[in-house]
């Protein structure tokens, strides 16, 4: 029922002429205000202060001494391909954070 009503709607338009208005739409879409891009302070507080915040809190309920002990020995008892792993894994965060900076710019 509802494709009916839409074939019929578009075939309705298709059909229909430009109505002169003497350049009213014209003026009122020239009227009407641009949008407003956020300042890059603003933009900030807006987008990362909630997740920085939320991101000390998350640390801060970690048991860091114990954490930092594994990852000590992880690092004294490691062989390249723990290394490799690594520097491969920090690889793809690095550029996945580089591609999604700039897909963020272009949208802006």
């Amino acid at each position: 029922m509802t494709e009916n009503i839409d074939v019929l709607l578009k075939q309705h338009f298709r059909q229909q002429e430009y109505i002169d208005d003497n350049g009213f739409t014209a003026n009122v879409m020239m009227a009407l205000p641009h949008q407003k891009k956020l300042s890059p302070w603003l933009k900030f507080c807006v987008y990362w202060l909630p997740v920085l915040l939320v991101s000390f809190w998350v640390i801060g309920q970690l048991p860091l001494r114990d954490m930092i002990h594994q990852v000590v020995a992880f690092w004294l008892l490691a062989d390249v391909k723990a290394f490799m792993l690594i520097a491969g894994s920090a690889f793809v965060l690095l550029m996945t954070y580089v591609g999604f900076t700039f897909m963020a710019d272009e949208e802006a």
